[in-house]
């Protein structure tokens, strides 16, 4: 790729960028897939004649992307992405084509733990047969890709992996209820009022959530105009000894989030952002601003 005339951004070795006069292209790498982008045709069209002559590679349709589909509206100047065909196979996959759907993802009185987990040998061998692992690695990757809201559930469940119990499992099978409904929901982007290149995002902890730990959990978004980019739902690696330190530690995670995603938007040319600042809103408590100098 360098010898091609490309460079590696410095915030992520995955995404490469070759600007030619006005011509900018950027490639973005998942495993052995390119997704290229062009600020006009016949410099994308340049690009992927070259890559062609440098790689043994095939083109698929653009629109579709490790099965999800990318759904342009040119008048809008917006790009939605579309998961329901991929909703649609876990649900027949894990039998529950015909659940009825929920409104939210996890039961909030419900209180999971590792004491949920199978104790006798009876028990751990019907959970044998259910691929919980296989469930929670579907809902991980549509919480990373469209869905930021079973963000807590996916990673929640995760940490069940080595023991799951009954308990557990139903929790996963509520997501999918979840999911059901929110079919035709699409993660839109290209959304502002006004500005699109503002930088916003909100950060949030649950304080002690984890009831086997005791740590909290360190939630934040990021937007880009109206458009969520960027989301996160973690344990926090300390134990937090008051309320006040699990939200100092959630904005601290969300502002080391922050400074690396501002640098990758300005490599990308968002070059305004190298003057504005990205305002974090922090639980309740208040504002901060996160600008290059700071």
């Amino acid at each position: 790729m360098l010898k091609i005339g490309y460079h590696r951004t410095y915030s992520d070795s995955a995404v490469y960028i070759r600007q030619i006069q006005q011509d900018v292209i950027i490639l973005a790498i998942h495993v052995d897939n390119f997704l290229s982008f062009g600020n006009t045709q016949s410099g994308l069209k340049s690009a992927q004649k070259q890559l062609h002559e440098t790689f043994e590679m095939k083109e698929e349709d653009p629109n579709w992307l490790m099965g999800f589909l990318l759904v342009e509206n040119p008048a809008a100047q917006t790009i939605s992405i579309d998961h329901s065909q991929y909703i649609n196979t876990i649900l027949k996959r894990f039998n529950m084509q015909d659940c009825d759907a929920t409104k939210i993802p996890l039961d909030p009185i419900r209180m999971l733990s590792k004491d949920d987990g199978p104790l006798t040998d009876s028990d751990k061998s019907k959970m044998a047969s259910k691929p919980y692992r296989e469930l929670i690695g579907a809902l991980t990757w549509i919480s990373i890709t469209l869905h930021p809201e079973i963000a807590f559930a996916a990673t929640h469940l995760a940490q069940f992996n080595s023991n799951p119990g009954e308990a557990h499992w139903e929790a996963g099978k509520t997501v999918l209820r979840y999911l059901k409904g929110a079919i035709n929901c699409h993660l839109t982007l290209g959304l502002h009022d006004g500005n699109p290149t503002e930088l916003t995002a909100y950060s949030d902890s649950d304080w002690g959530r984890d009831i086997d730990s005791r740590r909290s959990i360190t939630g934040y978004v990021f937007l880009l105009g109206l458009s969520a980019i960027s989301w996160s739902s973690k344990k926090q690696t300390t134990v937090a000894t008051s309320s006040v330190d699990g939200e100092y530690q959630a904005g601290s995670m969300t502002v080391r989030h922050g400074l690396w995603l501002r640098r990758l938007l300005i490599e990308l040319g968002l070059d305004e952002l190298e003057t504005s600042p990205t305002t974090i809103f922090i639980d309740n408590r208040g504002a901060i601003d996160l600008t290059k100098d700071n």
